[in-house]
């Protein structure tokens, strides 16, 4: 049980991050930041997320409002350049079927949304507009921020939520053609088209959309998942290089040891094995070894806690449920201003989602990335 004096600061975090926010638009959005204006990784998707996030954890469903205040102010602006690009960007438009950068994920977050308000009409345009892009991030990259594992890792969100009869469908097209991309490579299978074994662009992140969608549909997995993914672990664990290029990285969950042990912990929590468990634990002393100087998910502390809440889950005797509150809080310490983005993986929108989980006593995962109803309460 966390102590009154850590819940009255995460309590008073949360309240001050919704108010402030009532008094901000998306003009205010747009002048503030660089591009990904609209996006899930930087923009108003990301800031809709946390207030759905928010109302269904905490139980209060006046966020919802909020929430649909963000969308409805992204609404004709999907082809608005900057929606998903930065200025200077030399793509001329991203493609939509990008998951945190595109509008891939704005259609995620507004079939959320949609479907705690109970809207239905709201709710089948967005899925449609989703599982319409979903079946185009196949013929791009398979990478989770920006490819065919980002979909199918909202496409088993959205199965876990909404219940949807055409969502394990699409996860099952989704998840076959995925896997079979991989091909074998020194004792473990990768795939070729992505640049390095990190979760954010590399060969981590299928792994993690794969168990995802197994866990929330009952999909079997690769029968070389489980040996393959400890193998992967185990060899970025000898040799750091083939992960990321410096020890700066370490504590990343994009590219670094933050996000394997995050992949290592849940698919332990689903497969078990207990040299799963050990790798992921040494994965998770990596990343403490090396804490950020920044605050966010994405690239610093935010993203340790989440994965420190995951391994606090599979090896409760660990250190990891206070080294989490210990990040967690660190990330509070960030002036408002400081900010220079609004989302979930690089702006303060992920804050707000992970005091809110640790308030209620659940031990959630990463915003999107984060089975609704599969979290554990403490």
């Amino acid at each position: 049980m966390m102590g009154m004096q850590v819940q009255d600061v995460l309590a008073s975090y949360v309240e001050d991050y919704f108010e402030a926010l009532s008094g901000f638009s998306y003009g205010d959005l747009e002048r503030r930041q660089h591009g990904f204006h609209a996006s899930l990784a930087f923009g108003a998707a990301g800031i809709a997320y946390a207030c759905w996030h928010a109302a269904l954890v905490l139980g209060e469903p006046e966020l919802l409002e909020e929430a649909e205040r963000w969308l409805a102010a992204t609404r004709g602006r999907e082809r608005d350049r900057l929606s998903f690009l930065v200025p200077m960007s030399k793509l001329r438009e991203r493609p939509a079927s990008h998951f945190l950068f595109g509008e891939a994920g704005l259609a995620f977050v507004r079939a959320l949304v949609a479907h705690a308000r109970q809207e239905e009409a709201a709710r089948a345009a967005a899925l449609d507009r989703f599982v319409e892009l979903s079946r185009e991030s196949r013929e791009g990259s398979p990478q989770l921020y920006n490819g065919a594992a980002g979909c199918l890792a909202g496409t088993a969100i959205l199965a876990a939520y909404t219940g949807d009869g055409r969502l394990p469908d699409l996860g099952a097209e989704l998840a076959r053609d995925l896997a079979g991309r991989a091909i074998p490579a020194e004792g473990t299978f990768l795939w070729p088209e992505l640049q390095g074994l990190g979760l954010a662009h590399g060969s981590a992140g299928p792994y993690l959309a794969l168990l995802l969608h197994s866990v929330a549909t009952g999909f079997p997995l690769p029968e070389w998942y489980a040996p393959s993914l400890e193998s992967l672990l185990r060899g970025t664990l000898a040799d750091a290089s083939r992960l990321c290029p410096s020890e700066s990285y370490h504590a990343m969950l994009c590219n670094g040891f933050t996000g394997l042990a995050f992949l290592g912990a849940e698919a332990h929590r689903a497969l078990g094995g207990e040299g799963l468990l050990e790798v992921t634990r040494q994965a998770g002393f990596r990343a403490l070894a090396r804490p950020s100087h920044r605050p966010d998910l994405c690239c610093g502390r935010a993203g340790v806690a989440y994965a420190c809440l995951a391994l606090s889950r599979v090896d409760p005797e660990g250190p990891w449920k206070s080294k989490a509150m210990d990040f967690a809080l660190s990330t509070l310490l960030c002036e408002r201003e400081d900010w220079r983005k609004a989302g979930v993986y690089g702006g303060e929108a992920a804050i707000p989602c992970l005091a809110a989980s640790l308030l209620a006593g659940i031990a959630s995962g990463p915003p999107a990335l984060e089975l609704v109803g599969h979290a554990d309460r403490s």
